[in-house]
């Protein structure tokens, strides 16, 4: 391939994927996802690879990657039995609009789902239903697993803190509370609407990120900055698997800072923070990113 003819390909396959963002309103920050570039980067080392299609993905591989997933979450259950688990469950709008409500297993390798349940719209409101969907879950776990399990968490609404009572009485061995970072969270989101000065830093700073977000030569050095500083962090983890954890979540708060939506306003105020941060070190070459 000559020089002439590597460049177009290089800008058929740049066009194509410029195509595929703008076509389906995908964000276009988006392609510097880890996710993404880890699937473009095994793709390629795959040169007969063959994308599934629809009807496969919703099917076939459906039903693997449910498989392979019910194995992992077996074998993880029995190799952190010893170290207890925490049952914990909150209710969220899907993008069908259907109301659903998880239910969790926090155990010392990481959260596991282990069932959903689609509410109608009376559901789950009353301490009553609260307790008997926790109860139908919790009754289908192994027996072994529910003995392990000592804690239960939820958000703090009065239903939920009624049911704590209800689900102790039929699991004497659990105790149940409540959760601290929905606490912290309804804080934070106080702090941001009640106080003028932190709601107009609050502005402040998602005014600030959008201009650079849509700005090229300055998003690329707030990205090359943000992953230079969890870079650093992560290579300071210990070895071994407490390093491996730490690993795992300087990664997910890196991406919670450049691209994913707040989960709690703690967050979002973290975020907005270190961008506002970021931002003085892209702008005026200031240091106080580190800091």
């Amino acid at each position: 391939m000559t020089k002439e003819q590597h460049a177009k390909a290089n800008e058929t396959a740049q066009s194509s994927r410029d195509a595929f963002f703008f076509l389906h309103s995908i964000p276009m920050h988006l392609i510097e996802a880890r996710e993404f570039k880890e699937a473009v980067a095994d793709t390629r080392k795959a040169p007969h690879f063959k994308a599934c299609n629809r009807a496969t993905l919703r099917t076939t591989r459906l039903d693997m990657s449910t498989t392979s997933a019910l194995s992992a979450a077996a074998l993880t259950l029995q190799q952190t039995k010893k170290y207890g688990f925490i049952a914990t469950g909150d209710g969220y709008a899907a993008k069908s609009k259907d109301s659903l409500h998880n239910f969790i297993l926090i155990t010392s390798q990481g959260p596991i789902l282990r069932a959903l349940k689609k509410l109608g719209k009376d559901d789950g409101k009353k301490a009553e239903d609260i307790k008997k969907d926790f109860e139908e879950w919790l009754t289908t776990e192994d027996a072994g697993v529910l003995l392990n399990t000592w804690l239960g968490i939820t958000d703090t609404p009065s239903p939920n803190t009624k049911a704590w009572k209800l689900l102790m009485g039929v699991y004497p061995h659990q105790i149940w509370i409540g959760c601290m970072a929905h606490e912290v969270s309804l804080l934070m989101k106080d702090l941001v609407n009640k106080i003028p000065v932190i709601k107009q830093l609050d502005t402040q700073g998602k005014h600030l990120h959008a201009f650079v977000m849509n700005h090229d030569a300055l998003r690329t050095s707030f990205v090359a900055h943000v992953q230079a500083t969890f870079k650093r962090l992560a290579e300071s983890a210990p070895a071994g698997q407490q390093g491996a954890k730490l690993k795992t979540k300087y990664t997910a708060l890196m991406n919670a800072v450049l691209y994913k939506p707040a989960a709690t306003r703690m967050m979002a105020l973290f975020r907005m923070l270190y961008r506002i941060f970021v931002l003085k070190v892209v702008l005026v070459g200031d240091d106080i990113a580190d800091k």
